[in-house]
């Protein structure tokens, strides 16, 4: 890029407008250097000393891409299209610089004083501050099963088997029988754990995913560290943190005594108590307990391979296949996409404006979202799982449309952070159909219909969501602000309603033999309401079919901070939130008996509150999960009071004709007397 007046002036113009705009923000602002680069290439170059999120699009186009650039980082922007590339921040164009013809060669690159556009936006941390109560953006999927395997929701006491498919997130458990394993995709890696492992996802948020693990093995595959992930992993006898893409082996012996860490490729950092190392490639350690609660850390040979190990190598050749079709069209941190090559085909389609993948093994009739069944998963409430065992990316990302008569799944922007939904639907008052009342009714959303999610969550995270699984949208805004969801024209109100008894809904039962055959003109008679009116059941919030306490299940116990030594006793009464229940003691038949406890770096979050404490509360206002500050009055003894979200827009009353009064006859004049003067 060579200096010019123009580009000059406009980083000047920009940077002023930009300092005046966020200059009541209390984060320091970041400038970034943007420009033509080279061939297809775009540099965009981070010079501050914070993270920052911003978007990017054609001229001509309709979608904008998110990225991600750490401090200092650069990135790479590739466009086929002859046309300008804009660069937005906030909603809103900061930036435009035209494609040019110049060859890649050794001088390729951005610099930020030679005259390219600037761009003034604010860090990260500052701009997502007030997003700090919306779900997270991502879940792990239970994506791989193999033996017997169990789970535990967060808040329960209960266990249940575990389905595929299901949505793992902050504080779900998952244990293996002896001789079982299963697999958690999480975006950019995966998770796998072998025979008599016990799992529980500490924290899953957007920047980090912690795991316990007191017992068993664990391997880590992360194909892509994304700036500023944390993924880290507490084990009895230290925590390990992952700094680097590679490919991670941690074993914990049933007593908890011992920990095995192999670094096959990649990079770690191990902490405990007064203990910190780094380990890098080609190498494999043992924590093991000492007599005062130290941990000493050897070196030993790495352990042969085994059965699970081979299982594993298996798994990251279907994740990371190079031959995938899927990878072309769809964002490579959304679970499930490697499962579309084999049940589907994809084509592009004029007609939708896009790349559009069509299901091939489903049955005469089928509909999205009908062959599954609703469970209740906070902090989203109700959460689709689907039986189709590729139904994973489809039904939380993108949308469906109707094109041909046949179903075909739209994903939406290939770059950027996906944004998960627990199921991009829109729910009808099943009451209204002429059937009787205690009925529930959804349908599937179209490519132009906005989602409107019914739990709490801010206005960035609406539009977020939103554009992250739509393509074609030129004012997000616009797009997700509907005024009236009664009239609001959706695709498929008609053609793809399921109606089912409540009580089907409500209990988690399957979907598919529950429905009601409603004729197509009653269908359009339904309302479109904000949320489903159903009250989940115990059954519902359990996650699956009952189950026993696996043998392999270590009792939870005190986590102990890697850094500063200091105890935090889970099972302390004192710091449990009213009517929670303490953890049950290992069972006679326990294969078993950890009595160390976890070391952590990052804090553990609060434990869930059990679900009967919250059913009560759900109940008042049926369909929707409780909002934060709900959660907290509950927490400290009190009724959780009301709700204060807002909700979209449900139909608007009708005005009733006025009444015409009855006209009154003109009552004669009271006749004065005449005076006698």
């Amino acid at each position: 890029m060579s200096p010019n007046p123009r580009s000059t002036f406009l980083a000047l113009a920009l940077m002023a407008t930009a300092s005046a705009a966020l200059g009541a923000q209390q984060a320091p602002a970041v400038q970034l250097a943007f420009g033509y680069e080279c061939g297809d290439r775009f540099l965009v170059k981070n010079d501050g000393n914070q993270p920052v999120a911003i978007e990017w699009k054609t001229v001509s186009g309709q979608d904008r891409s998110q990225l991600r650039l750490n401090a200092k980082e650069s990135r790479e922007i590739a466009s086929a299209s002859d046309d300008a590339v804009e660069l937005w921040v906030n909603g809103k164009v900061a930036a435009t610089e035209p494609k040019g013809n110049k060859p890649c060669g050794s001088n390729a690159g951005v610099n930020s004083s030679s005259g390219s556009p600037s761009v003034i936006v604010r860090p990260l941390d500052a701009q997502t501050a007030g997003a700090a109560d919306d779900p997270p953006s991502r879940v792990a999927r239970l994506s791989a099963m193999q033996g017997g395997v169990s789970f535990q929701a967060s808040g329960a006491s209960d266990w249940a088997l575990a389905t595929v498919n299901s949505s793992i997130t902050s504080g779900d458990r998952l244990v293996t029988d002896d001789g079982g394993r299963a697999e958690l995709e999480i975006g950019s890696l995966a998770v796998r754990f072998g025979s008599s492992t016990d799992l529980t996802v500490t924290s899953l948020t957007d920047g980090l995913l912690q795991l316990g693990a007191p017992a068993g093995t664990l391997r880590l595959s992360v194909y892509r560290m994304n700036p500023g992930d944390t993924i880290e992993v507490d084990t009895p006898n230290g925590a390990v943190s992952m700094l680097a893409n590679g490919n991670y082996r941690i074993a914990t012996n049933a007593a908890g005594t011992q920990t095995t860490v192999t670094v096959e490729s990649g990079r770690v950092e191990i902490t405990g108590p007064s203990t910190t190392q780094f380990l890098e490639r080609n190498h494999t350690v043992r924590l093991t307990a000492g007599g005062n609660g130290d941990v000493q850390i050897s070196s030993v040979s790495r352990p042969g391979p085994d059965g699970f190990d081979s299982w594993s190598s298996y798994r990251d050749g279907v994740l990371t296949n190079p031959g995938s079709a899927s990878e072309a069209y769809v964002n490579p941190d959304i679970p499930g996409t490697r499962d579309l090559d084999g049940a589907g085909r994809w084509e592009t389609d004029v007609t939708v404006g896009g790349p559009i993948w069509y299901p091939t093994a489903v049955v005469v009739g089928w509909v999205p979202y009908r062959y599954g069944h609703w469970a209740w998963v906070e902090p989203w409430g109700w959460v689709w799982i689907a039986d189709e065992p590729w139904g994973f990316a489809p039904f939380h990302y993108g949308r469906w449309a109707f094109v041909h008569s046949r179903w075909g799944w739209m994903p939406g922007p290939r770059m950027g952070r996906p944004y998960y939904s627990p199921a991009l639907v829109a729910f009808a008052d099943g009451g209204g159909f002429g059937i009787g009342i205690g009925f529930s009714a959804w349908f599937p959303l179209g490519p132009r219909d906005p989602y409107l999610p019914w739990y709490h969550h801010g206005d960035r995270y609406l539009r977020n969501v939103n554009g992250a699984n739509v393509r074609g949208v030129g004012d997000i805004n616009v797009f997700v602000h509907v005024r009236d969801i009664d009239h609001f024209p959706y695709a498929h109100r008609t053609v793809a309603m399921t109606v089912v008894p409540t009580k089907a809904f409500s209990a988690g039962r399957p979907i598919a033999h529950e429905v009601v055959k409603i004729d197509r003109e009653k269908l359009a008679m339904a309302h479109v309401q904000p949320n489903p009116g159903a009250v989940p059941t115990r059954d519902a919030a359990l996650g699956g079919a009952p189950a026993p306490r696996p043998r392999a299940a270590v009792e939870r116990m005190v986590a102990v901070d890697a850094g500063r030594g200091r105890g935090r006793i889970a099972t302390d009464p004192a710091n449990e939130p009213p009517g929670s229940r303490r953890p049950e003691p290992p069972t006679r038949t326990s294969i078993t008996q950890v009595t160390r406890p976890l070391v952590v770096r990052n804090p553990i979050p609060a434990a869930t509150l059990p679900f009967e404490m919250r059913q009560k509360a759900i109940a008042e206002h049926p369909g929707r999960p409780l909002e934060p500050q709900q959660i907290q009055n509950l927490r400290q003894g009190k009724p959780a009071g009301p709700q204060r979200d807002p909700q979209a827009a449900p139909r608007p009353p009708e005005k009733k004709p006025e009444e015409k009064q009855p006209e009154r006859k003109a009552e004669p004049k009271e006749k004065k007397p005449l005076s006698d003067s």
